[in-house]
């Protein structure tokens, strides 16, 4: 009840103001740090996928979800790479540990849809991380246009 009483003595415009200086200051922020998420994943994460999922002969992380369209997919997907991928489940996100190296890959290097409720249309997602390159990510979702032609991209890769 205070609180409603402080606000309606502060003018609109300041409350305006506020809010627009801080969206901005937000916006200054991410852009200044997304190059340093990008430079952790590239010397820190890629580096430690490299040997660590190199030494168990993955080089691929698959995030996929288990509906309509996504499923046959998946399916396709999986049995063209076979036991080289890392395996992610997307409705299980909740229980994926937050520092793992499988959610760290994802988080840095996968689709990244605005908002995040779309990312269901974006998979399944492969993120190839072969050794000393830049990672690539193929999405398959219902997004894609030309998903077939993705495929053969992806074939081709691997």
């Amino acid at each position: 009840m205070r609180l409603q009483d402080h606000l309606n003595r502060v003018p609109s415009r300041f409350l305006i103001l506020f809010v627009c200086l801080t969206y901005y200051l937000w916006l200054i922020i991410a852009l200044l740090l997304w190059p340093v998420v990008l430079l952790y994943g590239f010397v820190l994460v890629c580096p430690l996928v490299w040997m660590k999922w190199g030494s168990m002969g993955k080089d691929l992380l698959v995030v996929y979800a288990n509906e309509g369209d996504a499923k046959e997919w998946s399916d396709r997907i999986f049995s063209l790479v076979g036991t080289r991928a890392v395996v992610l489940d997307y409705s299980e996100r909740a229980h994926w540990p937050r520092w793992s190296l499988a959610s760290q890959v994802f988080g840095i290097f996968g689709p990244h849809p605005i908002p995040e409720s779309l990312m269901r249309y974006y998979l399944p997602a492969v993120i190839v991380l072969k050794r000393n390159q830049k990672p690539k990510k193929f999405c398959f979702g219902n997004r894609k246009k030309d998903r077939e032609a993705l495929f053969v991209r992806l074939r081709s890769e691997l």
